[in-house]
């Protein structure tokens, strides 16, 4: 189970990966209504995708997962919590408030279909995820480290 993990977790930030190059080139041409739009679909799925490595993480190690009107919220609080005898925190919680202001824009992008866009904040986010982005790549790959040392501490590799 926890190598399946591994293997999918592996697609996950390859595609994390991606979404930051895409927002990096997409972030240079915010002057251009279609650039603006690529912009905000690359930060909404930069963000996605890094909630599905949480939850998916949580759900292979037997987590509950939160609901309710704060499950978004309270599941990247999951990611930035350490569980004692588990698993370590899979993102830093210092990294909290630029998170936070990710999940914001990504809940506006979702449910705001009728509001333009606007260039200085997409620039905003995507200068935060530009900040954050190999920390959160390193966090990633530390938890890969440990997740590689529990399959191999089962035997399972």
């Amino acid at each position: 189970m926890l190598a399946r993990l591994r293997r999918e977790l592996a697609a996950d930030r390859a595609a994390l990966d991606a979404r930051a190059a895409e927002l990096g080139r997409a972030a240079g041409r915010l002057n251009d209504e279609p650039w603006q739009a690529a912009c905000a679909v690359a930060l909404h799925a930069w963000y996605t995708c890094l909630e599905t490595i949480i939850e998916r993480s949580a759900r292979a190690l037997g987590e509950a997962l939160p609901h309710g009107p704060s499950s978004h919220r309270d599941l990247l609080s999951l990611g930035m919590t350490e569980v004692p005898g588990l698993r370590p925190a899979l993102i830093p919680e210092r990294l909290g408030p630029d998170l936070e202001a990710l999940l914001a824009f990504r809940h506006f992008f979702r449910h705001a279909y009728a509001v333009p866009l606007d260039p200085a904040r997409l620039r905003e986010h995507a200068r935060r995820v530009d900040r954050i982005a190999a920390e959160v790549t390193a966090a990633l790959g530390a938890f890969d480290s440990f997740l590689h040392a529990a399959v191999v501490a089962a035997g399972s590799e």
